[in-house]
């Protein structure tokens, strides 16, 4: 097997193809849908709670989750929007995806730094849970994505 080769081919296939920014917005919308953070108690019964930061944080989030998505589809958008509106047109550079990413990170580390600063007494206790791997699994992927994907442009270079 030739893994030089193979890895061109996925190179390739992730820089004209969106299969990396919808692995990102899987990765992300698991991250929204599973507990991020969470308090276990070792002697009773575990005991949770949805801390009202947490919630409204996750709120936020979710409408930085429907900007991604909208803006890795722009280009789609714009070709079936009306022709006289011109907003999408000027989104459809992949870079405009570490926006809402970098609005994220900040909530997140916002979010993680007053949750364990409210809760410091049961330090031993607070736990991190799978949301918060996949939120991080997720901005990754999407910065990736922001930086690699050439969409149109790099199906036309590789022709020529």
């Amino acid at each position: 097997m030739d893994w030089k080769k193979l890895g061109t081919d996925i190179l390739e296939k992730i820089k004209t193809t969106r299969i990396l920014g919808i692995i990102a917005l899987v990765l992300l919308y698991g991250g929204l849908m599973l507990p991020f953070v969470g308090i276990e108690y070792k002697d009773t019964a575990t005991a949770s709670w949805v801390d009202q930061q947490l919630y409204d944080n996750g709120k936020g989030i979710m409408l930085l989750w429907i900007l991604s998505v909208v803006l890795m589809f722009s280009d789609v958008i714009a070709a079936n929007w009306p022709k006289g509106s011109k907003i999408f047109s000027k989104l459809t550079n992949p870079k405009i995806l570490l926006i809402p990413v970098i609005i994220t990170l900040i909530v997140l580390i916002v979010t993680q730094v007053k949750f364990f600063d409210d809760y410091d007494y049961f330090e031993d206790d607070i736990y991190l849970y799978p949301g918060y791997f996949l939120n991080w699994l997720g901005m990754i992927a999407m910065t990736a994505y922001a930086f690699l994907y050439k969409g149109n442009n790099a199906k036309k270079d590789s022709e020529e």
